[in-house]
């Protein structure tokens, strides 16, 4: 009945984890996605969320142990199209401050988005930092400067809706951070390629309207993965 008036695109999240980049690459590989959203959930097999990946660091030993293994993520895997979430870890350490600061991390922080940005690939504004209270999106306005004064240009949005209600969560707020930094686009993608839609378009019913009909954010659709990724991969995760 729609098919003239709606396009659906697929979209795969994956929880990167070095040991399992094979397997990765082959269900990449093996079904036409439209997209792929990298992600970091778990650091040498313990997931990030669990109090044991802090156990005996600081907070700068942890934050730096996160990011370094994204900057090591980024130099040996490319079959993704936007890095997700990027300062997630803030949802969970148990510091009297979790923010990331940039210029304590700048060196890495640095070299991960240089990596992304060399490698043609892009970064995700994930909206949930609001909704549980994070006072900030991910990644933060910092983190998100800085990868436009280095050049980069892609960014996917995300609002990690795990329930139906939470789709397209905060996303003004989204499009309100990337235009006082000066960000035009925001993109979907399309067979792996990204589609650059202005800011203004897509804030249009957040459901951006294009040529060929109704687009829906590349992003928004990817809310699945999560269960897919824990079907697929629970037993080795929990090795």
């Amino acid at each position: 009945k729609y098919k003239n008036y709606i396009n659906i695109y697929k979209g795969i999240e994956v929880g990167y984890q070095k040991y399992l980049k094979d397997e990765i690459n082959n269900i990449i590989n093996k079904y036409a996605f439209d997209f792929v959203l990298c992600s970091t959930h778990t650091v040498d097999k313990i997931n990030v969320p669990n109090p044991m990946f802090f156990e005996g660091y600081s907070k700068e030993e942890a934050y730096r142990k996160y990011f370094t293994s994204i900057l090591e993520t980024v130099s040996e895997f490319k079959n993704f199209d936007t890095y997700g979430h990027l300062d997630y870890i803030v949802r969970y350490g148990n510091y009297e401050n979790n923010k990331v600061v940039y210029k304590d991390y700048k060196d890495v922080l640095d070299a991960l988005l240089k990596t992304i940005i060399d490698s043609g690939k892009g970064i995700e504004l994930n909206t949930s930092g609001i909704r549980y209270n994070l006072e900030a999106m991910h990644p933060n306005k910092n983190i998100l400067q800085r990868y436009k004064e280095l050049g980069g240009e892609i960014i996917t949005l995300g609002s990690d809706s795990h329930q139906a209600k939470d789709v397209c969560k905060d996303f003004y707020q989204a499009y309100d951070m990337l235009e006082f930094l000066d960000y035009k686009y925001v993109c979907m993608f399309k067979e792996r390629t990204p589609v650059y839609i202005s800011i203004e378009k897509s804030r249009e019913g957040i459901v951006a309207w294009w040529t060929e009909g109704i687009i829906i954010g590349s992003a928004i659709l990817l809310q699945y993965i999560i269960e897919l990724v824990n079907y697929l991969f629970y037993d080795k995760l929990q090795a």
